[in-house]
């Protein structure tokens, strides 16, 4: 008698983890298939079967996926950072790209001071500093406002 029961492929944790990060960086499928394929001498269909592992393994593991991404897009922006052309090293332009992407980077990290937005029943509030007030004593006109005789 046959068996029809497929047989199931257990990917290697090491190549499943691999093409996890490949999906971080933005690969497509296809090519993911194509570079296992490669790397490790499998079969296509032994390629797509970790594929379908690693999706489903990143499926269930929502916050290593955001950590994982937030640190690739960290390690990206720190290598664009040290990549500048040295014709902008110096210039204010390149140091406008350099504090963009250190604020960038910083955002992600979660080093950033979040703003708050103070509101009273969803309106704004309107705030009136302690000098645009008038104070009736110093309202007072005390200056001696008398002409000198030339």
């Amino acid at each position: 008698m046959h068996n029809n029961k497929k047989e199931v492929i257990t990917g290697n944790p090491d190549q499943v983890h691999t093409l996890q990060e490949w999906m971080i960086e933005g690969m497509p499928d296809f090519e993911m298939v194509n570079r296992a394929m490669q790397q490790w001498c499998i079969n296509r269909a032994t390629a797509r079967e970790y594929l379908r592992q690693a999706y489903r393994n990143w499926k269930t593991d929502k916050e290593i996926e955001l950590e994982n991404r937030r640190n690739a897009k960290i390690a990206e922006l720190q290598q664009l950072k040290y990549t500048m052309k040295e014709e902008y090293a110096g210039t204010p332009n390149g140091i406008r790209a350099i504090l963009s992407i250190e604020k960038e980077i910083m955002r992600l990290s979660g080093l950033d001071v979040q703003k708050v937005d103070v509101t009273s029943d969803g309106k704004s509030v309107q705030y009136m500093p302690i000098w645009g007030t008038v104070d009736p004593i110093l309202d007072e006109d005390t200056t001696d406002h008398s002409s000198k005789e030339d």
